[in-house]
């Protein structure tokens, strides 16, 4: 049976929700009313309140985790010029498996996140037309798998950033920003330059994956790839 794949607006909206119950969970007084929006992503509009929601992983990288995702679960008679080329040139890393389906990764070198320029990307967006800015604006950066020291260069530099003369051209900045790995969410205070960290238990993570998987997809995980 063929197995579905979500599509990017459909990633990128189970993310906004993972981030709107993460937020929800760690600041439950700030965010209990917290709700999916556009431009923002999230808002809170008793409080007034907008949270911009995007992901730090480098383009590059999502590039070779959607090769290798397009190669995993086919057999060898299936796959495309593409994927031979991808996995040929060392793009991917595929293997067959006892099945005769083909398993594979993607390839990675070096650093993999880019926690600078996600910041000042997003901060470009909030100055755009289009961008409903709110009394209180935050951003909310996905960082899965990022290590130690790319998390904290990346912290640094968007401190850096942020009291940078060159950002004085921007009328609008982000209050807080949170980034979020496995079982860790760290918050930083623009204005007062504070870096906090907040741990998430490993089944409240799993429990807010598995909730946002349902509340998108109207269904879970198990029976969304059965179909």
């Amino acid at each position: 049976m063929r197995k579905s794949k979500p599509t990017s607006l459909e990633k990128h909206k189970f993310e906004e929700e993972c981030a709107r119950q993460v937020l929800m969970y760690c600041f439950p007084d700030k965010y209990s009313a917290a709700q999916l929006s556009e431009s923002p992503d999230i808002i809170v509009p008793t409080l007034s309140i907008g949270v911009e929601v995007t992901e730090s992983i480098l383009q590059s990288v999502q590039q070779n985790m959607s090769r290798a995702s397009d190669i995993t679960g086919k057999q060898i008679d299936e796959l495309s010029e593409v994927n031979k080329t991808n996995i040929s040139k060392g793009r991917v890393v595929a293997q067959v498996a006892s099945n005769g389906q083909y398993v594979a990764a993607f390839a990675m070198w070096g650093n993999t996140h880019d926690l600078a320029s996600a910041y000042i990307k997003k901060t470009r967006k909030l100055n755009a037309n289009h961008f409903s800015v709110l009394r209180e604006n935050n951003l909310f950066i996905t960082s899965w798998m990022i290590d130690e020291g790319e998390l904290s260069d990346g912290i640094q530099k968007i401190l850096s950033y942020s009291a940078n003369d060159t950002f004085a051209v921007y009328t609008y900045h982000f209050d807080h920003i949170y980034i979020c790995r496995e079982n860790l969410l760290v918050t930083i205070t623009l204005k007062s330059q504070q870096v906090k960290a907040i741990q998430i238990p490993s089944p409240v993570m799993s429990g807010i994956s598995e909730t946002a998987f349902t509340e998108i997809f109207g269904m879970t995980r198990e029976q969304y790839y059965s179909r």
